[in-house]
């Protein structure tokens, strides 16, 4: 009995029911026997005291199972997702190794309630609802992806319509305002032309009125001759009765003894008198003096010479009686506004030898490889010898020299210069202090970093085309010397004063400041140089396909820039003259006709004294040929320079394999040009010029 209390009172004291047990004592019997039927019930699972010392259970271990991540089925449209990182493993806290009070000496040999094997597919399960789940969140990640990059091309494809929607309305705007002026000019063409008509009836209604005079009245002379051609009628013409009129040879002989009279005023070939001959009036004031032997002579309205020609020559002056022009047979001399002088010899064998300056020229002749003929241009500046090809390429009644480039590289080396390099560079190029780089207000700036060939190719494009055009100019300084004996006498001669334009003469105009290449026009010169590289990628890759016709591509491409290679004299869309050096830039505003000889340009920047910039000019495509093969002649150097020096002078470095093979002769079979025997051939044209200018002036008076 007292073991059984005992054991009660144990009992009572693990579960908890010591306050039962008092209340159980007073309510008797009924309470105690509950309490022993529990304690009965629940002995098994009791140990005992030794027991508990001695029991030892299992602790179960916690193994992850292995990844589950599976990716989602790469497409084609969207690259694959990259795999998210696995969320951490819940921390697994086993029981403590002691053991609870309550459990009894049975329950050592009784088996875990949850067999391994069993916790391991829960396990796997959760991990595999967790995969799923995963899988679905990555799922619905590339689906976010795709709808993003959808939403994206489509705004890009609103964008493009929009830039070329845009682009529509500018072409249209600049077609309009063609057309516009083009109506314009024809209305003051169709004006004058009406004034002219009324002028000339005024006139004939003044000759009705004449003819009642008397004969002696006419021998005279006084009247018979207009008031615009006398010498105190320097100010301008009286166009009322300048109608083309042959006067009679009393009234040629009047007319130019008051001519003569009022030349010896004059200075230059102008001071010199004119010969006895057949005088006829023209409606701009000025009249034709046809004299013995086919000598004709052209007079402005206030009596300088403007014209003379022959049975071999035609010689045309400026205001100030210099030889602005020779034509002959196989000769032409022309002379631009700032003096440079430029001879162009035709030669019975096909050759042509042109002089731009007393140290510079080229020689062209036709070379036939392969049944195919090329021109090849050997060019002299100073003391730099150099030789391009061309080939004759047909447009329409023009036929064009297109540029050849000397020779091709490895394809691998076209994609290293086409693609941006692994960091930019910066690169000295040792135009600082050049006189035609310095200046307060410069007209051309190097870029100080270069992210890729095409901006390195772009900057000495342009600073070797003005360091040339510089070096032209300084040449065509010292014509004056070179135009023979006559000529520099003539030109030591002080311009007169009553040698101004006549009306009927196209006023030049000049840009007060000078107007410098910006950033954009850089860029846009950027893009065509690259434009150029895939160019001669293609014909590397295809030597039998290559084609040299490249200007119809550039005239169809609007925005265009044309860095113009040599002196020009232009003509605006006003009728106005300008002048244009190397190294101004041109900018094409529509796609040309196929068919046009002359094609319309803006100048996009340009120096003092040239044509402003902003004004519209008109350009004939041979000179817009020589500047495409000026441009693709200078980068063809460029990337020759940048194979040969890469790696070195701050250039980067090319990967081995770009600059492994040799270059490839763009023409096989062609044979070098000697140096010496062009510039022989340029010093006896030159010296052919002198004596030809000297002669012009001494047959002429």
């Amino acid at each position: 009995m007292k073991n059984a209390n005992k054991v009660i009172s144990l009992f009572l004291s693990v579960t908890g029911l010591s306050r039962i047990r008092k209340s159980s004592m007073k309510s008797g019997r009924r309470i105690m026997s509950l309490a022993l039927l529990s304690m009965v019930a629940l002995a098994p699972a009791i140990p005992s005291h030794a027991q508990r010392r001695t029991a030892t259970y299992p602790t179960p271990t916690y193994v992850p199972p292995a990844p589950q991540y599976r990716p989602a089925p790469q497409t084609q449209s969207r690259p694959a997702p990259q795999p998210q990182p696995r969320p951490a493993q819940p921390q697994y806290n086993p029981p403590a190794q002691s053991a609870p009070q309550h459990r009894t000496e049975s329950t050592q040999q009784r088996p875990p309630q949850t067999a391994p094997s069993t916790q391991e597919s829960t396990r796997e399960q959760v991990h595999q609802q967790q995969d799923q789940a995963r899988q679905k969140e990555l799922q619905k990640q590339q689906q976010k992806q795709l709808k993003d990059q959808t939403r994206q091309k489509k705004d890009q494809e609103k964008q493009q319509q929009q830039q070329k929607k845009e682009q529509e309305k500018q072409q249209e705007k600049q077609k309009k305002d063609q057309s516009r002026q083009q109506k314009e000019q024809q209305k003051e063409i169709e004006k004058q032309q009406k004034e002219q008509a009324r002028q000339q009836k005024e006139s004939q209604k003044q000759e009705k009125s004449k003819k009642g005079a008397s004969s002696a009245h006419s021998a005279s002379g006084k009247n018979s001759v207009p008031q615009s051609l006398t010498p105190s009628a320097a100010k301008g013409p009286t166009s009322s009765s300048m109608s083309g009129k042959v006067l009679t040879s009393s009234q040629s002989q009047a007319t130019i003894q008051r001519l003569n009279s009022a030349r010896s005023n004059m200075s230059g070939i102008n001071h010199r008198p004119l010969p006895s001959g057949d005088v006829t009036l023209h409606s701009n004031g000025g009249m034709t003096v046809k004299a013995e032997g086919g000598r004709q002579y052209g007079v402005r309205y206030n009596g300088t010479i403007a014209s003379y020609g022959d049975r071999g020559r035609a010689i045309s002056f400026d205001k100030s009686g210099k030889i602005s022009s020779i034509h002959t047979a196989n000769l032409d001399i022309y002379r631009g506004t700032q003096g440079q002088r430029t001879i162009i010899s035709r030669r019975a064998d096909g050759s042509k030898v042109v002089s731009t300056g007393r140290h510079s020229g080229y020689v062209e002749r036709n070379v036939v490889v392969n049944n195919k003929t090329y021109i090849q241009r050997t060019t002299v500046v100073n003391q730099h010898v150099y030789t391009n090809t061309f080939v004759a390429n047909s447009h329409g009644s023009v036929v064009l020299a297109g540029f050849v480039p000397p020779a091709f590289f490895a394809p691998r080396f076209y994609g290293w210069a086409y693609y941006p390099w692994a960091a930019p560079i910066s690169f000295g190029w040792g135009w600082f202090g050049a006189p035609w780089y310095a200046g307060p207000n410069p007209y051309f700036v190097a870029s100080p970093m270069y992210p890729s060939a095409a901006f390195w190719l772009t900057d000495y494009m342009i600073g070797d085309t003005l360091a040339t055009g510089y070096e032209l100019d300084n040449d065509a300084a010292t014509m004056d010397h070179d135009g023979g004996a006559a000529y520099t006498a003539d030109a030591d001669m002080p311009a007169d004063d009553n040698s101004e334009a006549s009306s009927g003469q196209q006023a030049t105009i000049h840009a007060n400041v000078t107007t410098p290449i910006t950033p954009e026009i850089k860029s846009q010169i950027a893009e065509e140089v690259k434009g150029e590289i895939v160019n001669d990628n293609v014909e590397a890759s295809n030597p039998s396909q290559s084609s040299f016709d490249v200007l119809p591509s550039v005239l169809s491409n609007p925005n265009h820039v044309f860095v113009v290679s040599t002196d020009l004299d232009l003509t605006t869309t006003d009728q106005q003259l300008c002048a244009l050096q190397a190294g101004d830039m041109l900018q094409l505003l529509s796609p040309a006709a196929s068919d046009a000889s002359f094609v319309q340009l803006r100048v996009a920047s340009s120096r003092r004294m040239d044509c402003p910039a902003g004004i519209l000019v008109t350009v004939s495509l041979p000179d817009l040929q020589d500047m495409q093969n000026n441009f693709q002649a200078r980068v063809e150097a460029g990337l020759g320079m940048l194979r040969n020096d890469q790696g070195r002078g701050g250039l980067p470095a090319a990967p081995p394999d770009t600059v492994a093979d040799s270059p490839r002769p763009a023409v096989e079979g062609l044979a070098p040009v000697s140096a010496a025997e062009s510039s022989a051939v340029l010093d006896q044209l030159r010296q052919e010029a002198d004596q030809t200018e000297s002669q012009a002036v001494s047959s002429a008076f």
